[in-house]
């Protein structure tokens, strides 16, 4: 015979009550009850059983208070990997892909765009060093391209002497991407770069060369490393610790902090130095780290809790924050969205007075979750664009893509505004949508992408056209998936 007993326990934040009653009950758990706030914690009943199986459910509760809450399993969507030895090429293509693309730019000739952007733009681009380039970042994706089409002995030449330059350049690793003369966004190309010539011509570097590069990369992905648990870290310019406090906003039923662009802008580049660079935790920190899933504020959090390990800006994170309508606190913050309704927009222009449109933050946040979704899905991820916070809803990435395509008719208050309307429609980062999602707005939009429309410097406008292709679509609208 059982006896129905009753326990009052600390529980920060709500979302972790239902997982509490399980894990520490076990089968006996029952349902949260008389859920209650006090003194800025949230507190709750759980109602459970405790006799014939001998367990002692008081024993195990210290295990599950708000002190020792868990982090997040990883690999929910697929656990990314370092890509192996004999696995190149495998960050933003794998051979199979390439393939397609040779035989679609080379001997089909179709689509024209595609044959047009490599013969013009792609072709005859050769890897440069930093020691002479301000910004060889550009450059070198194109080069990349070039030598993925058409590899050359010339070409691997020059790869790897950009390579072992950039070693030279910056031996404590590849830094950020903010005012950085000789990178700013290198760390998407240089990784590529070193992925092709393990593929193609590997014996262009020495087996010592070859452990002193993956040993670099791996300090290139470890150097934007910080304590995420701070909260001060969202803070602006004008904050003083002292007197902080941190932002929460409720929108569209969803409570968040801030989720700013410049790390989801650490953790593209450094994502991609820890892939090439064979470190797991490397990876894992960036892709997918344990930070728990629905823990987008700072509530409960401490400085043991999460985890170490745990980084509240890694790639699944910057994903599970994106709201129903495809915004993220960036297109809320700093781009005005819902300004007067939910579909109108107040665009910011921080630095030119000129009639311009706006918009680009909403793409800033999430540019890094956009490259980071192709290498992550190539190295194990392969739910990453099917991920989204709530099941049966349309995936993140696909949400984004398509609110900034709708806002090509939404208004922008923003008095500079050029056409009364935002820009991030007409953006070439859509291609990168049209890579793996069948959607009709999607589909119906790119043929009236720009390609003199650009958010930032992370890539190229016409290497983000490229990156639309070959089309291989993971995910089609209107289909139970």
């Amino acid at each position: 015979m059982t006896t129905q007993k009753r326990i009052f326990l600390l529980a920060t934040p709500v979302w972790f009550f239902a997982t509490l009653a399980i894990n520490t009950m076990g089968a006996q758990g029952t349902v949260v009850t008389e859920l209650t706030s006090a003194n800025g914690n949230n507190w709750c009943n759980i109602d459970y059983d405790s006799g014939t199986d001998g367990s002692s459910a008081e024993d195990d509760v210290p295990k599950y208070t708000t002190t020792s809450l868990r982090d997040s399993p990883k690999g929910q969507w697929g656990r990314v990997t370092p890509i192996a030895d004999g696995n190149h090429p495998n960050l933003y293509y794998n051979q199979s892909e390439i393939d397609e693309l040779r035989h679609m730019i080379l001997v089909q000739h179709s689509p024209q765009n595609l044959v047009d952007l490599y013969n013009k733009s792609m072709k005859n681009a050769v890897a440069v060093s930093p020691q002479n380039n301000q910004s060889p970042h550009h450059n070198n994706m194109r080069a990349a391209i070039s030598y993925m089409i058409e590899p050359t002995p010339a070409k691997a030449d020059a790869i790897r002497t950009a390579l072992l330059n950039f070693m030279s350049y910056f031996p404590k690793g590849l830094p950020n991407w903010f005012r950085t003369i000789g990178c700013y966004f290198c760390g998407y190309s240089t990784p590529w770069l070193f992925d092709l010539l393990m593929a193609y011509h590997p014996g262009k570097l020495s087996s010592t060369e070859v452990n002193n590069l993956k040993n670099w990369f791996a300090k290139s992905a470890e150097n934007l490393k910080f304590d995420t648990r701070d909260s001060f870290a969202v803070s602006g310019p004008s904050d003083n610790r002292a007197t902080w406090t941190v932002p929460v906003s409720t929108r569209e039923a969803k409570t968040m902090s801030p989720f700013p662009n410049w790390y989801s802008r650490y953790m593209g580049p450094s994502l991609a130095s820890a892939l090439v660079s064979g470190n797991q935790d490397d990876v894992d920190y960036w892709a997918d780290s344990s930070w728990p899933h629905t823990l987008l504020t700072f509530n409960g959090v401490t400085s043991t809790f999460p985890s170490d390990q745990a980084n509240r800006y890694d790639l699944v994170m910057y994903l599970l924050a994106v709201y129903p309508s495809g915004a993220n606190t960036d297109t809320y913050d700093r781009e005005g969205f819902g300004y007067n309704g939910p579909k109108t927009w107040c665009t910011v222009s921080y630095y030119d007075p000129r009639l311009a449109d706006g918009g680009s933050y909403h793409w800033a946040q999430m540019s890094g979750a956009i490259l980071g979704a192709e290498m992550a899905y190539h190295n194990g991820m392969i739910g990453v664009f099917g991920l989204t916070d709530v099941p049966g809803t349309e995936p993140a990435l696909l949400r984004t893509s398509k609110l900034a395509i709708q806002s090509r008719t939404q208004k922008d208050f923003r008095p500079t505004s050029l056409t009364g309307h935002p820009s991030i429609g007409h953006d070439p980062i859509n291609w990168a949508a049209y890579r793996r999602y069948s959607d009709p707005t999607i589909e119906h939009a790119v043929s009236k992408l720009g390609r003199s429309v650009s958010f930032g410097a992370e890539l190229p406008n016409e290497v983000w056209e490229f990156f639309g292709y070959p089309r291989r679509i993971v995910w089609t609208s209107g289909v139970v998936q």
